[in-house]
C-alpha cells in the first residue's frame, strides 16, 4: 500500500463537476517520493542531449535491464495489478455507475495485462516515465483522450530547481452540448471554458475517469530551464467507451 499513488484519498475526495477526477496532493510518503525522484531514469531518456521536444515516453516494454531500479520495478508492478485497478474503480464508483453502468461490473471482474501485450478481455495497464521539453508552449492543447482509455493518472515529479511557471493541467467545462472536435480529439476552444487546475507541483497527481466530459489540456510552461517530469499511469480496454 505504501507504493499506491491513491493511498491518501477516499471516495469523498472525488470531484464530479465538470468531469470525474481527483486532485491528489502529497500523493506518496515523502521519503518514498524522494527515493523515486533520485532514481528517475532521466539521464537514460536524455542521452541525445536535446532539450526542445514535445514528449519522450519510456514505456514498460522498452525498459533496459539495470536502468529501472528495483524500487521503480516494484512501483510499476503494483500499478499494473488487479489490486490497483480495482482500487481505482472503487474510488470512481459513483462516476462509473453514472457514465458506464452497462460496463461497470465487467470492468470490475476483468483481469489485467500489460498494455503492449493487449490481451482481449483484460484491462491493459501501463506505467510510463514522461519528459516534456523546455520550450514555452503547451505540450497538449485542450482535448479528449482515446475513448478506449478507462482511467489515467499523472504523478508530477517536478525537479527542485525548476523555476518555470505553468505546465499545469486544466479541466474544462462544455459551453455547448456537442463541442466541435478536430485533429486528435482536440476541442474547439470557443466551445469550452476552464473549470479547474491541478498545478504542476512535486508529488501532486491528477487521476481521472475517461469520459466524454473529461476535456483537459496543459497550460504553457514559461521560463523553463529543465524538463517537465511526470509518471503516467493508465488503463485501456477493448471497447470504445464513448464517441465524439
Amino acid at each position: 500500500m505504501h507504493l499506491d499513488v491513491t493511498q491518501t484519498i477516499t471516495k469523498d475526495d472525488l470531484l464530479q463537476d465538470p468531469c470525474p477526477y481527483f486532485c491528489i496532493h502529497d500523493a506518496l510518503p515523502q521519503t518514498l517520493y524522494d527515493q523515486l525522484i533520485a532514481e528517475y531514469p532521466e539521464a537514460h531518456m536524455m542521452q541525445d542531449g536535446k532539450t526542445h521536444f514535445q514528449a519522450r515516453r519510456y514505456r514498460q516494454h522498452e525498459f533496459v535491464p539495470g536502468t529501472v531500479t528495483p524500487l521503480w520495478q516494484e512501483f510499476v508492478a503494483y500499478h499494473n495489478s488487479v489490486s490497483f485497478k480495482n482500487r481505482v474503480l472503487d474510488l470512481f464508483e459513483p462516476a462509473l455507475e453514472k457514465y458506464y453502468p452497462e460496463f461497470a461490473q465487467d470492468l470490475r471482474d476483468a483481469g489485467v495485462s500489460e498494455r503492449h501485450d493487449g490481451r482481449a478481455g483484460t484491462v491493459q495497464m501501463e506505467v510510463q516515465f514522461v519528459l516534456n521539453g523546455q520550450q514555452d508552449t503547451t505540450v497538449r492543447t485542450t482535448h479528449l483522450d482515446n475513448s478506449r482509455e478507462l482511467f489515467a493518472g499523472l504523478l508530477y515529479m517536478r525537479k527542485p530547481e525548476d523555476q518555470s511557471t505553468g505546465g499545469d493541467i486544466q479541466v474544462f467545462r462544455k459551453l455547448v452540448p456537442a463541442p466541435e472536435y478536430t485533429g486528435i480529439r482536440e476541442v474547439n476552444p470557443d466551445h469550452v471554458a476552464p473549470s479547474g487546475t491541478v498545478p504542476y507541483r512535486a508529488n501532486t497527481m491528477i487521476l481521472f475517469l475517461n469520459t466524454h466530459d473529461t476535456i483537459h489540456g496543459v497550460t504553457p510552461r514559461i521560463g523553463a530551464t529543465c524538463v517537465r517530469r511526470y509518471i503516467n499511469i493508465d488503463a485501456h480496454q477493448d471497447r470504445k467507451l464513448f464517441r465524439v
